[in-house]
């Protein structure tokens, strides 16, 4: 009858002759870090939130008023939040949003983009492949980390863009991405996809083309 430490000896070096034939290094264990998820439409509006300071940031919109102001500048130009994909719940929400908070901070919304700061939105997502599940007391230090880090479940990831261009310079730009349910891409989703548009054009009608009929 073989001793048991020496039956404890051949299965862990048979577990590490196998461990070394392995032909795939092992993942090196993520530093913990933290993501905001959305679940509300309080969420979508603090989206929209963030959008319209950064605008009030690079004088796209009114500054709160300070006493002793310098003299007052022209105001800025209004509003026209152009939602690129209409399809999309998300971005429908963030766009009413921002025009309500731009008419909070004394700024004017436009109805067309003529001669008007062009807010464009735009959304994409993905859905990662379930999370590999780690082999035993190896990456029980992983599982650790992740427990701790409160990793959600979901394997879907929303990144939004908000961006105003004119003919040639990109004059603000933000971009974030968020967790998302995996029920929820669908208010995500879009099936039109529409470019981005310049701001403070003089005119957004397509030319007109002489048409002549030959006998």
């Amino acid at each position: 009858m073989i001793p048991i430490h020496s039956r404890i000896g051949v299965c862990l070096g048979a577990a590490a002759l196998l461990l070394s034939a392995c032909s795939q290094p092992a993942v090196s264990p993520k530093s913990p870090s933290f993501q905001k998820s959305e679940n509300t439409v309080r969420d979508w509006d603090g989206v929209a939130h963030e959008i319209t300071a950064q605008m009030a940031a690079t004088g796209l919109l009114p500054a709160p008023a300070a006493p002793q102001q310098a003299p007052a500048q022209p105001p800025p130009r209004p509003i026209f939040v152009r939602v690129e994909a209409p399809d999309s719940a998300f971005l429908r929400e963030v766009g009413s949003e921002i025009e309500a908070d731009v008419l909070r901070r004394g700024g004017a919304v436009s109805r067309t983009m003529l001669n008007a700061t062009v807010v464009n939105l735009g959304v994409s997502f993905v859905q990662w492949s379930p999370r590999d599940n780690p082999l035993g007391l190896l990456a029980a230090g992983e599982v650790l980390v992740d427990a701790l880090a409160a990793v959600p479940r979901s394997n879907a990831e929303a990144v939004w863009e908000a961006t105003v261009v004119s003919a040639d310079s990109v004059l603000m730009r933000m971009r974030d991405r968020v967790y998302i349910r995996n029920g929820d891409i669908g208010l995500y989703a879009r099936s039109i996809d529409l470019a981005p548009a310049s701001s403070w054009g003089e005119s957004q009608k397509l030319p007109a083309v002489p048409v002549r009929y030959q006998p």
